[in-house]
């Protein structure tokens, strides 16, 4: 006959799907379960096999959302099951169609539990052991202690029989005289005799901590040997032991301390004490080459000064460290602090020519003239008293004026001599220091000179000057037919005055204003063939002079061209080569001296 079961909804434990009747076996055709959640889940298949009371996975399958899944057949015995899980709980429902055949079906005997269990499930034919009855499940269960309407009782506990009285028995009168019952056994329950004792709680706690065989076979000399002895003794059960023997070692308050491996007490009970040495050495060598240690000198005979080791390193020269000596700069006089002038002390002392005690009248009044020329009138010197000048000197010197000295010395201003001249006081007021490699300029007005502000590593009069500079020995790149960039990589230059970045071989200035632009650019050409540099920025295009080679063979050439640019906010530049042949090697020649290769130059200068 067929059975058709009703939607069955799947949960995470095993679900029964079909259970073959106890007189019948068959299959379970067309097993068809769905997936009816959102996601997907795990589906397991399995059969409990009543013979064996064994459970086997059948079939382990994943479904996804709205899945449907068809089990094509089980076959079945009587008292199988069919059973089923979902890793979600009753999100996969099953429906099941079995054919089962009335014939008489294979005998199926008993199955063995043992002592019967709470937490077990148990299945039909299934006999367990409880409370000394065994009992035969009718019915799958779980959780159902026997009796119960699920077990029926194949065996039941006898009742309590009477004492025995026959050899063997253990008699009454003899293992209970006192009518004990069932717990004359009991350790409670027994007394001692005149020969057997029971051992006292403290006695068997002592018998507890000795151990197996501690003392077999040892004599009382062993026993009395205390070398022989493990274990630990509380130091207050000895005797005799100084005050000492009770403390710990350690560093801190009330231990006693140890020595280390070198033989040392812990710096924290007592630090390093170093004992400095001072030696006399006449050069560096020599002081590296002592065997010194932290905080011993060292006097140099050849520098006359003294140093001092900051560490355990005498090789190493840095830890050495010099010691200084008060400076010989005067602290204080008379009020003065700092390096004092003769002039400064004068005024600070306010010493007056009447101070000079011992100086004459007549010296006093010569220091305390006017001029040279009222000292000279003291003195009573004139000219003719100047017996070691010429005559020529002693006329220049009594000449009446400038005009007449210069006539003495046959000197004509615009002749001999330049006179005053505005412009030559405008280069005289030009400021040198700080100011290298910078060029003197017309200002805007071209009223005066002014100095460039161009200054420092080469630059002359540019603001700007970058290039394609390569690693030595390194060639500026493979030409090809027509126009190409090239490289720009390296700032040589840079006054300050002009905002700029370099990407990809193209300059973008960002100070707005008119610039004069200039770029040259190498190329190996040959005589049929040319090289031609070009400046662009974006919308106009300069070309520069053509260069072609020298020779039929291969050689390199110098194009140059200059344009003006006029910046609004950014504008971007870039130099790009004009080339009639592809050359390899075609972008210039390394020369490979060690030093970096340059190609392509850019110079730039804000004009306005």
């Amino acid at each position: 006959m067929t059975f058709v079961s009703a939607p069955i909804a799947i949960g995470t434990a095993d679900t029964i799907i079909y259970q073959c009747p106890a007189t019948l076996e068959g299959s379970v055709h067309g097993l068809q379960f769905e997936n009816y959640s959102n996601g997907a889940v795990v589906l397991t298949i399995k059969l409990f096999k009543q013979a064996t009371g064994q459970t086997s996975t059948v079939r382990t399958k994943s479904l996804a959302a709205g899945e449907e899944y068809l089990f094509t057949k089980v076959n079945v015995s009587a008292g199988d099951r069919v059973l089923a899980s979902a890793a979600s709980n009753g999100t996969v429902r099953a429906l099941a169609n079995a054919y089962v055949d009335a014939a008489t079906p294979v005998a199926v005997g008993f199955t063995p539990r043992g002592t019967w269990l709470v937490g077990s499930s148990y299945a039909v034919n299934d006999v367990v052991e409880f409370d000394g009855s065994s009992y035969i499940a009718r019915v799958a269960n779980t959780g159902s202690q026997p009796p119960s309407a699920n077990w029926m009782l194949m065996s039941q506990k006898g009742a309590q029989g009477a004492a025995g009285s026959g050899a063997g028995d253990m008699v009454t009168a003899i293992y209970d005289p006192t009518g004990k019952g069932t717990d004359a056994f009991d350790m409670e329950n027994m007394v001692e005799g005149a020969t057997k004792k029971i051992l006292s709680a403290a006695e068997r706690l002592k018998l507890a901590g000795i151990a197996t065989a501690a003392t077999a076979n040892a004599t009382d000399a062993q026993l009395r040997d205390r070398s022989t002895h493990t274990g630990t003794q509380s130091v207050a059960t000895i005797t005799g032991l100084g005050t000492a023997a009770t403390l710990n070692t350690g560093t801190g308050a009330g231990n006693i301390p140890v020595l280390d491996g070198s033989g040392l007490l812990n710096t924290a009970i007592l630090p390093a004490i170093a004992v400095t040495d001072v030696f006399e050495v006449g050069s560096q060598a020599a002081m590296l080459a002592l065997t010194a240690q932290k905080g011993d000198m060292a006097i140099r005979t050849d520098l006359n000064k003294t140093f001092a080791l900051a560490t355990n390193s005498p090789g190493t020269l840095a830890d050495w460290k010099e010691l200084r000596t008060p400076t010989d700069t005067v602290l204080a006089v008379a009020g003065l602090t700092g390096t004092v002038t003769a002039t400064a002390l004068k005024s600070a002392l306010a010493i007056a020519v009447a101070d000079i005690t011992d100086a004459s009248a007549n010296g006093r009044s010569l220091l305390s003239a006017a001029n040279y020329a009222a000292m000279k009138t003291l003195l009573g010197i004139t000219l003719a008293d100047l017996t070691d000048a010429s005559a020529n000197g002693r006329s220049l010197i009594s000449a009446a004026n400038y005009a007449a000295m210069r006539t003495l010395l046959g000197l004509q201003i615009g002749t001999d001599i330049q006179a005053y001249n505005a412009k030559l006081a405008n280069i005289a007021g030009l400021t040198l220091t700080g100011n290298a490699g910078k060029a003197v300029v017309v200002n805007a007005g071209g009223t005066a000179l002014e100095l460039g502000t161009s200054s420092g590593g080469g630059g002359g009069n540019w603001d700007l000057i970058l290039a394609d500079q390569k690693a030595s020995n390194t060639g500026g790149g493979t030409s090809v037919a027509g126009v190409q960039d090239r490289d720009l990589n390296t700032e040589l230059y840079n006054s300050g005055t002009v905002s700029y970045s370099i990407s990809t071989n193209v300059v973008t200035i960002s100070t707005p204003g008119t610039y004069l632009v200039e770029a040259e650019a190498p190329a190996v050409v040959n005589a049929i063939y040319t090289n031609r540099t070009l400046i662009t920025d974006g919308a106009n295009v300069v070309l520069g002079v053509a260069q072609g080679g020298r020779g039929p063979s291969n050689s390199q050439t110098y194009s140059s061209a200059v344009a003006t640019v006029v910046v609004a906010t950014t504008k971007q530049i870039k130099v790009r080569s004009y080339v009639s042949a592809a050359v390899a090697g075609g972008l210039g020649t390394a020369i490979g001296d060690g030093q970096p290769e340059v190609y392509t130059v850019v110079r730039i200068k804000k004009v306005a």
